[in-house]
C-alpha cells in the first residue's frame, strides 16, 4: 500500500521573532546554531536542556523545540519511536502556553505541521513493510497534529491510513475515530466502509456498523464483500428478515434501483437449494434484474448456473433400476433444464468471455445435449485461458 509523501515547510520562514537577550535565551539561541550549522546535535541537546532550567520564557522553549526538531528531522525520520519528536513537541507545547499573546503561534504551528508531515513519510514506509504497529505510532502523531491545528479537512487520505494501520493492530477504538474524520471530510473509497464498519462492530456500535454498510452498498452496490459483510451483520444481529422486507420495501419504491435487487440477490443465494421457495424467489430476483438490464452479467449466470445445477441433480437422482419410462422423463427433464441454461450461458459469455466458470459450464452443457463439437470448441478456449 503506497501513497504520496508530504512536503515540509520551508524552516528558513520561522525565526522573524522578537526575542529577550537574557543568558538562558542566548543558551537556546546558542544550541540551535550547534544543531543547524555545526550539526552537533549531542551538543545542542544537552545546552538546549540548560536553557529550560526554570525557566518560564516561551523563547527559550521554542528554540529548544526548534534544536529537537532538527535532530528529528535529520537523524531520526526512520526511527520506530523517536524521542526527538517527542522533545520537540513537548517544547512546543510549553512554548505555546508560555506565549501568552500568541506571537509565535503560526510560527509553532508550522513546525508542528512539519513533524505531522514527516511522520506521515515514516509510517508510509513502515505501512509498506507491514509493521502496523509502528506505522500506527507515527500516523497517529500525523492525524492529532492535523486535530490539534483543526485541519481534519486537508487530508482525509491520511486519517484513512491512520485507521488503517489501527485496525491492523486490533486498537478498534482509533480507527473508528480516524476513519469516522476521513469519511466526514470527503474520502470516498470502497474500503472504507468495510473497514469503517469493522471497527465499529468490534467496540459494540453494532447498529452504527449496519449503517455504514448500508451507506457503502448505496454508493457501490455490486461490492460483494459490502454485500456479504452487510448480510453478516444483519444475521449476527438476528435481523436478516428486517433486512429483505426493507429491500422489497425499496424496490416498491424505486422499482428500477438495481443495489436493492443485488442484496437481496445476495440474501437469497444463502439460502439457496434449502427449499424450493428459496430457489424460486433467487429465480425470480435474477429475472427482476434482466427486466430492468438485459446485460447484467451476474443475473445471466445466475440463472445458467441455477437450470446447470437443476439439470444435474436431476441425473444425480436417477433412479436407473427404475421403470424405463420414468428413466425417459428424467432424461426429459435434465435436458430441457440444460436447455433452459444454454441462453443464460451465452449470454453471460458475450458479456466476459474470458470468465472461466462460464466457459466451463458451456463445456457441461454441450456435452449433456451431446453436441461434442461447441463442447470441445469451449473446452479448448477454457484449457488456454487456464494456461495463462
Amino acid at each position: 500500500m503506497k501513497e504520496l509523501l508530504k512536503f515540509l515547510i520551508p524552516i528558513i520562514c520561522l525565526f522573524l521573532i522578537s526575542l529577550q537577550t537574557d543568558a538562558q535565551v542566548e543558551k537556546a539561541k546558542l544550541a540551535w546554531s550547534l544543531a543547524n550549522t555545526n550539526k552537533d546535535y549531542v551538543q545542542a541537546a544537552s545546552l538546549a536542556d540548560e536553557s529550560i532550567k526554570n525557566n518560564l520564557d516561551f523563547n527559550t522553549w521554542y528554540y529548544r523545540a526548534l534544536v529537537y526538531y532538527e535532530i528529528y528531522s535529520k537523524t531520526q525520520t526512520e526511527s520506530e519511536d523517536p524521542l526527538a519528536r517527542k522533545q520537540s513537541l513537548s517544547s512546543l507545547d510549553k512554548a505555546f502556553e508560555l506565549d501568552s499573546q500568541k506571537k509565535i503561534e503560526t510560527n509553532i504551528n508550522s513546525i508542528r505541521e512539519n513533524i505531522a508531515n514527516i511522520s506521515y513519510n515514516t509510517a508510509s514506509q513502515f505501512l509498506n513493510l507491514k509493521k502496523y504497529n509502528v506505522a500506527f505510532i507515527h500516523y497517529s502523531n500525523f492525524a492529532e497534529t492535523l486535530i490539534l491545528l483543526h485541519k481534519e479537512n486537508s487530508d482525509p487520505d491520511g486519517f484513512f491510513y491512520a485507521g488503517y494501520s489501527a485496525l491492523m493492530i486490533n486498537n478498534f477504538d482509533s480507527a473508528t475515530k480516524y476513519f469516522k474524520i476521513s469519511i466526514e471530510n470527503g474520502k470516498e473509497d470502497e474500503n472504507i466502509y468495510l473497514l469503517y464498519s469493522k471497527s465499529l462492530w468490534n467496540i459494540g456500535e453494532k447498529e452504527k456498523s449496519i449503517k455504514i454498510l448500508e451507506r457503502g452498498h448505496d454508493l457501490y452496490p455490486e461490492n460483494e464483500e459490502i454485500n456479504q459483510m452487510l448480510i453478516s451483520n444483519y444475521s449476527l444481529a438476528n435481523k436478516t428478515v428486517e433486512l429483505e422486507q426493507k429491500l422489497i420495501s425499496s424496490i416498491e419504491k424505486e422499482p428500477k434501483n438495481l443495489s436493492n435487487y443485488m442484496l437481496l440477490s445476495s440474501i437469497y443465494l444463502k439460502s439457496l437449494g434449502k427449499s424450493k421457495e428459496a430457489n424460486e424467489k433467487f429465480e425470480n430476483i435474477q429475472k427482476s434484474i434482466l427486466k430492468i438490464n438485459p446485460n447484467h452479467f451476474f443475473a445471466n449466470y445466475n440463472l445458467g448456473v441455477l437450470n446447470y445445477n437443476y439439470a444435474v441433480e436431476i441425473i444425480f437422482n436417477m433412479d436407473y433400476e427404475s421403470d424405463f419410462l420414468v428413466l425417459n422423463k428424467s432424461q426429459e427433464s435434465s435436458l430441457q433444464s440444460f436447455k433452459l441454461a444454454e441462453p443464460y450461458m451465452l449470454k453471460a459469455e458475450e458479456l466476459s468471455p474470458s470468465n472461466p466458470n462460464t466457459l466451463e459450464a458451456l463445456v457441461g452443457i454441450y456435452f449433456a445435449l451431446h453436441e461434442i463439437n461447441k463442447s470441445n470448441a469451449y473446452k479448448n478456449r477454457l484449457n488456454l485461458i487456464k494456461k495463462k
